[in-house]
């Protein structure tokens, strides 16, 4: 009986250590495709909805509008048979699955490596932060200051940038955090899609070996992720907007 018990507490031991590698791995694996989505693809779409604020009715502003609503509807799996047939078959760059480590990789190699699942994610993100980020830019642009200032002959892009941005900010920051929390807990079909050795794979996994331990941890991780990202977007609101920060 004392033998057994033993075994069994050794057997959990070495089970706990592969688990933590596991995760320690894949983690920084999702953490990498992450931070690039989060450094290429939330400024770009940003700018891009601020542009179309800017100038809102015309062809460029119908164009992003239209665009933003068709990658919305059009599910994760399907964006990604379009990056690959696009850039795979057509441009041929890159590989329809990302195979290998980021380790002993020139630069050719690393953008090889990253762009079917970034670029996916980067439209994947851009969807919601194009059509928030103009609709809060709007929403600001009805208030009165802001028409005194345009009745007073400052330029719009003017007002736009030093004006409406800086009260439009709130709202763009906690769409950014949901998209970022997205980004990091619900790329599962984009992990899998492409065979990327993130944790969305690795609780794949888990479940098809009935893993609970491993579910549960990784539940937890995705649990503080998402935390932390919105208490980072209610701070930046508060800091960003006077009015929170000094109520009547």
């Amino acid at each position: 009986g004392d033998h057994r018990d033993l075994h069994l507490s050794i057997r959990r031991q070495r089970q706990m250590c592969i688990r933590d590698r596991l995760i320690s791995d894949r983690y920084e694996n999702t953490l990498i495709v992450s931070t690039l989505t989060a450094m290429i693809g939330v400024p770009i779409s940003v700018g891009l909805g601020i542009m179309a604020a800017m100038f809102p009715g015309t062809i460029y502003d119908r164009f992003l509008t239209l665009g933003s609503v068709t990658l919305v509807a059009a599910p994760e799996f399907f964006t990604a048979t379009l990056m690959v047939l696009f850039v795979v078959f057509f441009l041929g760059i890159g590989n329809a699955v990302v195979v290998g480590s980021i380790e002993d990789k020139n630069l050719v190699e690393l953008i090889t490596h990253f762009i079917l699942p970034i670029a996916t994610l980067c439209l994947v993100i851009a969807a919601q932060l194009i059509r928030m980020t103009r609709a809060a830019v709007l929403n600001v642009m009805n208030s009165p200051y802001i028409e005194m200032a345009i009745l007073k002959g400052i330029p719009r892009r003017r007002v736009v940038m030093r004006h409406a941005l800086l009260n439009a900010i709130g709202p763009i920051v906690n769409v950014i955090a949901i998209n970022l929390a997205y980004v990091v807990t619900g790329v599962i079909v984009i992990e899998v899609y492409f065979g990327y050795a993130g944790l969305a794979t690795l609780i794949v996994q888990g479940v098809q070996t009935r893993d609970y331990i491993l579910i549960q941890t990784l539940g937890m991780i995705f649990c503080a992720t998402y935390v932390i990202l919105m208490m980072i977007a209610d701070l930046a609101s508060i800091l960003s907007n006077p009015r929170l920060r000094h109520p009547k």
